[in-house]
């Protein structure tokens, strides 16, 4: 039989147990995943920009330490179309906002 005293003794693990997993998962938040602040990367890994070719296929430009890869992206797989490594002159004008797409592959290839 079941008393009052069983379901309050229950309760009072089951809010024990969630304290220490909120406890755990608090410690591993501060102390563990601190290093990784967003923005920062040890590859220096950029998206410059990506655009949809067709539905789940996509072409985006990713600046990985000073290189320049174009890359064809679908649901399975994706595949280097290019690689370039260009100036930092060049890289700051991929990554402004007021060119197209277009217009950043074709000088990311070095195309007119």
């Amino acid at each position: 039989m079941i008393t009052a005293w069983d379901v309050i003794r229950m309760v009072l693990y089951l809010g024990m147990l969630l304290g220490v997993m909120y406890g755990a998962l608090y410690l591993m938040k501060r102390f563990i995943y601190r290093s990784q602040t967003p923005g920062t990367s040890p590859l220096d890994l950029k998206v410059i920009s990506t655009q949809m070719i067709m539905p789940k296929k996509f072409i985006s430009a990713v600046k990985i330490q000073g290189n320049i890869y174009i890359l064809g992206i679908t649901d399975f797989s994706f595949t280097v179309l290019d690689k370039s490594t260009a100036p930092p002159e060049a890289l700051k004008e991929l990554t402004d906002n007021e060119s197209t797409v277009l217009a950043r592959l074709k000088k990311s290839i070095n195309l007119r």
